[in-house]
C-alpha cells in the first residue's frame, strides 16, 4: 500500500566498493559529486514544485531538504560544496545528522551516505534519489528514472 510515508528510491551507481571510495573523489567522481550536489541544491525548489505536498521542503521526515541546511544557516552552498575535499566531507556537509543514530543521516533528498566505506548497509557505491513519493505507477516511476 503507499502512503505518504512511502518513497520511490532511486539509486545511480558508481560501481562496486573499492578500498576507498575516495579514490573515487580524486578522479573524475570529486567532479561529478560535487556538480549533482550543486545541481541538487540549486534545483531542489523546482524537483519539490512536481511532488505531493508531503515530499516537499522539510515536510517528511525520510526526505529531508538538503538545500534547506544552508538557508537555515545562511551559508553560501556552492561555496561550501566546493570547498569539500573527500565524499565524507561532502557527505557530511549535505547529510548532516540531526538526531541521536548515525543511521537517520541518509534521510535526505539526495543521500550520499552509500558513498562511504563505513556504510554497513550499503554493498556498492551509489547516489540515493529519496524524493520521489511512492507509486505503483510504472509510467511515474520510469519518468523519475529518466529525469
Amino acid at each position: 500500500q503507499v502512503n505518504r510515508s512511502v518513497g520511490f528510491h532511486v539509486h545511480v551507481g558508481f560501481g562496486s566498493r573499492v578500498d576507498k571510495a575516495d579514490t573515487l573523489f580524486a578522479n573524475d567522481g570529486c567532479r561529478i559529486l560535487k556538480a549533482i550536489a550543486k545541481g541538487w541544491v540549486i534545483f531542489e525548489e523546482v524537483f519539490d514544485a512536481i511532488m505531493p505536498p508531503s515530499r516537499r521542503g522539510m515536510q517528511n521526515q525520510y526526505a529531508r531538504s538538503n538545500r534547506d541546511i544552508f538557508v537555515r544557516k545562511g551559508k553560501n552552498a556552492l561555496a561550501k560544496i566546493d570547498g569539500c575535499k573527500t565524499i565524507k566531507e561532502l557527505s557530511d556537509l549535505l547529510n548532516p545528522q540531526v538526531l541521536d543514530n548515525e543511521r537517520d543521516r541518509r534521510y535526505y533528498k539526495l543521500n550520499l551516505q552509500n558513498m562511504l566505506w563505513d556504510t554497513h548497509h550499503a554493498s556498492k557505491v551509489t547516489v540515493e534519489f529519496r524524493q520521489h513519493s511512492g507509486t505503483f505507477s510504472r509510467r511515474k516511476a520510469y519518468f523519475w528514472t529518466k529525469f
